[in-house]
């Protein structure tokens, strides 16, 4: 604040006074910084890559359209912007099923009431909109290891041949998907969840077909974000003198690019084992 007061001073005193802001102008910009900062946040966590954000995009949502409230103590300005941003809200971040679905996949956003309001609206409830989601999914069944010496040989190799040990995609039972959508709704506040990608590793067991549901629906970014950042580098590698790149090429060099440092500690890992063969 010093240096824009020691700024405008010599400004005003070397006849570039009609450059400074007056104090209304002044009073906008901070009005104008404050209000972006919520915006500038919510964008930076919704635009990474390395964790789930489908999860998150409903309480974000409601926190977003919460600061575009009318406030007696906004300036005009400020006031005229909030409301041309709650008339495209709908259309810029809509509430959808995958938003809504990435929520209920969340038990700290469950209870949220952007989740009511759109389940009462599209006359489901929260158990039918997962039930809906999960249909069509196979999940691995797992089947229960025997040894091989509490078998004869006969036995143990009708087992390894026979159809049953071997099936590895089965259509889920309805009770089962009931019981786990219930299991999953009854946890709504009540589970502590550090990360959503821990919480499904936790609970994958007691909820093996929600798990496969999961696995599908937080995977996907909630921003093009990530899509463009690619573009970007892609850009940067394909250029005059390396135009002829094969597409699969710069497959390889985006995935390098954006993983290096598995790929460098992969790396240091075969070198050492291959001077230790040596």
């Amino acid at each position: 604040m010093f240096r824009v007061q020691f700024l405008f001073y010599f400004m005003f005193r070397y006849g570039e006074n009609d450059l400074c802001l007056s104090q209304y102008e002044f009073k906008l910009i901070e009005g104008l910084c404050e209000f972006w900062k919520k915006f500038e946040t919510i964008t930076s966590i919704l635009s990474g890559e390395t964790y789930s954000t489908v999860n998150l995009a409903c309480v974000f949502r409601s926190e977003l359209q919460s600061s575009l409230e009318e406030d007696d103590k906004d300036i005009p300005e400020i006031a005229e912007l909030k409301n041309n941003m709650r008339k495209n809200f709908d259309n810029r971040f809509p509430m959808s099923e995958l938003v809504c679905i990435g929520a209920l996949l969340d038990p700290r956003c469950q209870n949220l009431v952007d989740v009511k309001e759109f389940l009462t609206k599209n006359g489901t409830t929260a158990f039918d909109l997962v039930k809906k989601w999960t249909k069509g999914i196979q999940f691995e069944k797992s089947l229960p290891k025997t040894k091989g010496n509490d078998l004869n040989l006969v036995e143990e190799l009708v087992e390894k041949h026979s159809s049953l040990r071997y099936v590895k995609q089965t259509l889920m039972s309805e009770n089962d998907v009931d019981r786990e959508i219930f299991f999953l709704l009854s946890l709504a506040g009540n589970a502590k969840v550090d990360s959503i990608r821990n919480f499904w590793k936790i609970y994958s067991k007691q909820m093996p077909i929600l798990s496969v549901l999961a696995k599908k629906i937080l995977c996907i970014p909630m921003t093009s974000t990530p899509s463009e950042r690619n573009f970007s580098i892609a850009g940067l590698i394909v250029n005059l003198r390396r135009s002829k790149l094969l597409p699969s090429n710069v497959d390889k060099i985006l995935f390098i690019h954006n993983n290096y440092d598995f790929v460098k500690k992969i790396a240091l890992q075969s070198f050492k084992l291959d001077n230790f063969q040596l």
